[in-house]
């Protein structure tokens, strides 16, 4: 289906998830759009050899809403999937893509994410909207912890459950996590501080 799917991403240094996350869209992305924040090893290159558009963002001010925001302004797919470096899409969700872009309703598909660590016994569970449709109205909000479910819904679209489904590996050291958490926390209060009666923040 060329033209009818954009895999975007926002990546810094992913060497070694990107390729991975990059086999398991193979054949259902007609493009593949990565914004890079300032990698330092080889994952523009990786990006680039698997036929990516490798877009450079500044990311002196950290936004991550931006980012996404300027993947999706450089996409030509009439839909768009959402994927981090360190998820893959499972290939049984692949005929499910397919048939909800064909439908081509105005909705916004929550998917299934599994979350895996080494220091966890069984994986644990979320659900965020990944799969919806390009159209200049819906984009992310949010400097962390971005969503794109508000501006979807503002839109006059839906959001609806999927049975896609994908795959998140995250980092076992729990120190580096600790400190990722505390630099989010510190964003936050600055979107705060900056506009208190904006709870775009929060995902309403």
């Amino acid at each position: 289906m060329p033209n009818a799917l954009s895999v975007c991403m926002i990546v810094k240094n992913e060497e070694r998830n990107l390729a991975r996350c990059l086999d398991s869209v193979q054949g259902l992305a007609g493009e593949l759009i990565v914004v890079d924040t300032g990698s330092t090893d080889e994952t523009p290159g990786i990006a680039a050899r698997y036929g990516a558009e490798v877009i450079p963002f500044d990311f002196t001010i950290v936004d991550f809403a931006a980012a996404r925001n300027h993947a999706l302004e450089r996409s030509s797919g009439r839909w768009i999937l959402m994927l981090d470096a360190d998820e893959t899409l499972d290939q049984a969700s692949a005929p499910t893509i397919e048939r909800l872009i064909a439908l081509d309703e105005s909705a916004g598909y929550f998917l299934e994410r599994y979350n895996h660590s080494s220091d966890s016994e069984s994986p644990f569970t979320d659900y965020v909207v990944r799969l919806f449709p390009n159209r200049p109205n819906h984009r992310y909000r949010g400097r962390v912890h971005e969503t794109i479910d508000a501006s979807i819904l503002a839109g006059g679209g839906q959001l609806l459950k999927s049975d896609i489904r994908i795959d998140h590996t995250f980092s076992s050291d729990r120190e580096s996590r600790r400190r990722r958490n505390h630099w989010y926390i510190e964003i936050l209060k600055e979107e705060i501080a900056a506009d208190p009666a904006d709870d775009s923040r929060l995902g309403f």
